[in-house]
């Protein structure tokens, strides 16, 4: 009994092209929408599947294999589920490999279930969201640094600071952005050259729309300035940055290599105020490796095992852009700056396609492809930093701590347009990403050292609170020369 429904189910599934035209590929299906719409429309147009009994067993296995796929408990994964039953019903791929490999699944959602969620897991595409988490970390990276040599620059010029011993004190940390500049600005000079390095960790935990990943990084800047007038400064910056992203459930990982120059400036008042801004561009490069992995058993056909790689190169450009303001306050010995910033990133990433690793074998078929995708983010920070300063006889010292509002105005939920390579029916594959948390916290705390002849160095570390399914901290640390 069982061989003759999944015989009924493979001539359902398979054959429903050889005696008419399919209208399922034409039109997209949203996620979590009607998974079966596609089977009723083929069953009405195709002369192949007439019979009550064979829409059944139709929408019965798509019944199953959307079944499957809930047992993750991860939508895209829903999702892929969702165009695959719609690809193989189609019959535009009957003979062909894929519409092998996908009759594997969709079989395998009614004859192995547990199989086959494993299956639809393996082969979903989540992996492809982190290009944003690493772009955006890239950025903060780069706004961090412009925040501080501006911070560092003004106190140096005497907008505020104490002078003990005759010495300007040290200039300031860290600002709005997590990042670091080198701090402490003696007078020596007007201009002035500095260095940065900055590791990041952070980790996304699983959730609806991701398996979650770890994220591991390094972003190195090189860059000077100039006191153009005694209240006005310019500088420039340029930056390197790699990133490794580890995938959980060993859905394989991904390197990011990017290069990226900024300018910044910065104009105050006597009384304590100041505005400030900052505009820079990225160049990213990724190499990303999808893990593909799994064994579905069929009665008629055995177990089919898929061992695959999905590789691919997309490359972005991130433009960003930031605006902010705010005042100085000294008592004593301490230096209290609340400040407020806009910040806009633009992270723009090309089409690109996947490649198997071994396209002959069993799942080579499944290849992806990629429309291009473009990330806005606008935030919001409102914060205030506080110093105090501490004279020693190698020079002065600043132990800080800052604490900053952080709230998300774009950057919502989005959805990645995508289709598997081989499949001629051309039927979409929509990737949705996380939603993102609108409101946060950034705390920081560091020290920063002024020393003789115009040098000084810093190390600070920085946290993420408060954002949801997301632990985030970095550690940064330079120096800086006058000339």
């Amino acid at each position: 009994m069982k061989k003759n429904q999944t015989a009924a189910a493979a001539a359902a599934i398979l054959g429903l092209a050889f005696c008419g035209d399919s209208t399922a590929a034409d039109e997209p299906t949203s996620r979590g929408g009607d998974l079966f719409s596609a089977v009723d429309n083929t069953a009405i147009a195709n002369p192949a599947v007439t019979s009550t009994d064979e829409q059944s067993t139709a929408s019965a296995s798509g019944a199953a294999l959307e079944g499957a796929a809930a047992i993750t408990g991860n939508a895209n994964t829903v999702g892929v589920a969702n165009t695959v039953f719609n690809a193989c019903i189609g019959g535009l791929n009957n003979g062909t490999a894929f519409g092998d490999d996908c009759a594997v699944l969709v079989i395998g959602g009614t004859e192995d279930p547990a199989n086959a969620s494993a299956a639809l897991a393996s082969l979903t595409p989540d992996q492809v969201l982190a290009t944003r988490t690493v772009a955006l970390a890239q950025v903060d990276a780069g706004l961090g640094v412009a925040a501080m040599r501006m911070g560092s620059q003004r106190l140096a010029s005497g907008l505020s600071g104490f002078a003990p011993n005759g010495t300007m004190a040290a200039g300031l940390l860290f600002g709005q952005a997590s990042g670091g500049g080198a701090s402490g600005d003696l007078q020596f000079g007007r201009g002035g050259a500095f260095f940065n390095l900055k590791y990041l960790n952070t980790e996304q935990d699983r959730d609806t729309y991701t398996s979650g990943y770890d994220l591991d990084g390094l972003h190195l800047t090189l860059g000077g300035d100039y006191r153009v007038r005694e209240n006005l400064i310019l500088g420039l910056y340029g930056s390197y940055t790699t990133e490794s992203v580890d995938y959980r459930q060993n859905k394989g990982d991904m390197e990011m290599d990017g290069w990226g120059i900024g300018a910044y400036g910065t104009y105050y008042w006597e009384g304590g105020a100041f505005v400030e801004g900052t505009l820079g561009y990225n160049r990213n490069e990724y190499d990303l490796r999808r893990r593909i992995a799994y064994g579905i058993a069929s009665d008629t056909d055995g177990k089919t095992i898929v061992r695959q790689t999905a590789t691919s190169s997309p490359e972005a450009d991130v433009l960003y852009a930031s605006l902010g303001g705010g005042y100085t306050i000294d008592r004593q010995s301490f230096t209290i700056t609340p400040s407020a910033s806009l910040n806009y990133t633009e992270n723009a990433v090309d089409a690109y396609r996947e490649t198997m690793s071994n396209p002959q074998a069993a799942g080579g078929s499944l290849a992806i492809g990629y429309d291009s995708q473009t990330y806005t983010s606008l935030t919001s920070r409102l914060g205030v930093m506080v110093a105090k300063a501490i004279s020693s006889g190698s020079g002065v010292f600043l132990p800080q701590l800052s604490l900053d509002w952080v709230h998300e105005f774009q950057n919502d939920q989005e959805t990645l347009d995508a289709r598997f390579v081989n499949d001629l029916s051309n039927t979409p594959l929509l990737v949705t990403t996380s939603r993102p948390d609108h409101n946060y916290f950034d705390l920081g705390l560091g020290i920063s050292g002024q020393f003789a002849q115009g040098r000084s160095a810093f190390i600070s570390v920085n946290t993420l609170l408060g954002y949801e399914d997301v632990t985030s901290y970095s550690i940064t640390g330079g120096f800086r020369i006058e000339f």
